[in-house]
C-alpha cells in the first residue's frame, strides 16, 4: 500500500509541474528525448538552480570537473586553448566528464565514491553576456540517484547521446563551411 501511495504521489506531482518546470521539460528537450514526466521530476529534484554572472568560468580546461550543468537561460561560451568553439543557448555542459565518471562507476560495480576518477575538462565554459541560469548536478549525487533510479539513468543517457550527436553535427557543419 505504501509503495502504491508513493507511486501515485510521484505521478500526481509530475502531472502538476509548475509553469517553469513544464517549460524546461518541453523546451529543454527532455520530453522528446525520452524522459517521462516522473523521470524528469526525479532528475531535476537533485539539481541546484544557480544564477551565474557574466564572465564566470564554471568549467576550466585541464582541471578536474565534478559537476554537470543544464543551461536554462542565457548563454555559455565553450573555449579550448583560447579559441571559441561554440556558444550554447541550451543543453548540457560537463556531460563528457560525467560520462567518463559513469563508465568508471559501471565498470567498478562496487558502488564506491569516484572522486579519484573525475574527468579532466576538455574545454573552458564561460558565462556569456547578461549571465545565465543553470541547473547543476554534482557527479557524486547524480551517480547515487542513477544507481537507485534505473529509468532515470536510461533517460539521461539517451538525452546526452542525442545532445552530443547534435553538437557534433553542428561542429562538423561549421568545420566544413569554414574550409569552403
Amino acid at each position: 500500500l505504501l509503495m502504491a501511495s508513493s507511486l501515485y504521489l510521484e505521478r500526481k506531482n509530475a502531472e502538476n509541474m509548475d509553469a517553469n518546470m513544464e517549460k524546461i521539460f518541453k523546451e529543454g528537450g527532455f520530453e522528446r528525448r525520452g524522459f517521462s514526466r516522473v523521470e524528469f521530476c526525479k532528475f531535476i529534484s537533485i539539481s541546484k538552480r544557480r544564477h551565474l554572472k557574466e564572465g564566470e568560468m564554471i568549467i576550466t580546461e585541464g582541471k578536474t570537473n565534478s559537476s554537470m550543468y543544464f543551461l536554462e537561460t542565457g548563454s555559455l561560451h565553450i573555449k579550448s586553448e583560447g579559441k571559441q568553439l561554440a556558444t550554447l543557448k541550451h543543453g548540457f555542459v560537463g556531460e563528457m566528464s560525467f560520462l567518463d565518471v559513469l563508465a568508471a562507476d559501471e565498470n567498478d560495480g562496487e558502488g564506491e565514491s569516484h572522486k579519484d576518477t573525475l574527468s579532466m575538462a576538455t574545454a573552458d565554459v564561460i558565462v556569456g553576456q547578461s549571465g545565465a541560469t543553470v541547473y547543476e548536478w554534482t557527479f557524486e549525487e547524480l551517480l547515487q540517484k542513477l544507481r537507485e533510479e534505473h529509468e532515470v539513468a536510461n533517460a539521461l543517457q539517451a538525452f546526452i547521446g542525442m545532445d552530443l550527436r547534435e553538437k557534433l553535427k553542428t561542429s562538423n557543419h561549421h568545420l566544413i563551411h569554414k574550409k569552403s
